[in-house]
């Protein structure tokens, strides 16, 4: 009798772990997932050069800069109909492929684009 109420016992412990781990498991991102995903920020222009836009950024997004970053972005981007004029004074945001993990380093960027001073609507 008290084999099978140990038997049991084990049985139950299994059962947990396994719904633990496979909830564990469950929560981590795969490296397809981590590869596939986009970065955005936004901010606004303080310099801009037919190369590259330097921006204040206003709205981190998801990526790992901090507001009020300046940081440099190069205007020879991915997206098909390139990326807009700027004047200083407007506001930019900016696509990456990748998280901006050294703002000293002159970002490259799959899109840039016209935004209101929220950083939100894109202006045409």
């Amino acid at each position: 009798m008290l084999y099978k109420e140990a038997d049991r016992m084990k049985r139950w412990v299994m059962i947990v772990l396994a719904v633990v781990c496979a909830s564990l498991m469950g929560c981590e991102r795969s490296a397809s997932e981590v590869e596939n995903t986009q970065y955005v920020f936004s901010g606004e222009v303080i310099e801009a050069e037919e190369e590259y836009l330097r921006i204040e950024v206003h709205d981190a997004g998801n990526s790992s800069l901090s507001n009020g970053t300046v940081i440099e972005v190069s205007t020879d981007v991915v997206a098909a109909d390139g990326c807009p004029e700027f004047m200083a004074g407007e506001y930019a945001r900016v696509l990456l492929a990748y998280d901006a993990e050294d703002p000293a380093l002159r970002l490259e960027a799959l899109s840039i684009s016209k935004v209101d001073a929220a950083g939100g609507d894109p202006i045409s």
